[in-house]
């Protein structure tokens, strides 16, 4: 498993303390032998088509793809 150090994320003008952290996790299951997405979650929520905006992860969280060794659908128009 492929796992991103948790990244820090800076407060947003939004937040009423300033110095609450935020923290953002990425985790890729299976790179690097596995090149291709599978499947994408934030915060545990499916994301597809695999888009992810800054609304899904502005507040820190969980972003987690799980990867393959085979093209998948995921993110692809196999038509």
């Amino acid at each position: 498993m492929a796992h991103c150090p948790t990244i820090e994320l800076p407060p947003t003008p939004q937040q009423k303390d300033q110095r609450q952290k935020r923290t953002l996790s990425i985790t890729a299951l299976g790179a690097p032998t596995k090149p291709y997405i599978k499947s994408l979650t934030v915060n545990g929520r499916k994301v597809d088509p695999p888009i992810i905006r800054y609304e899904d992860f502005a507040d820190g969280g969980e972003i987690v793809f799980e990867m393959t060794d085979l093209v998948e659908e995921c993110g692809n128009d196999l038509s």
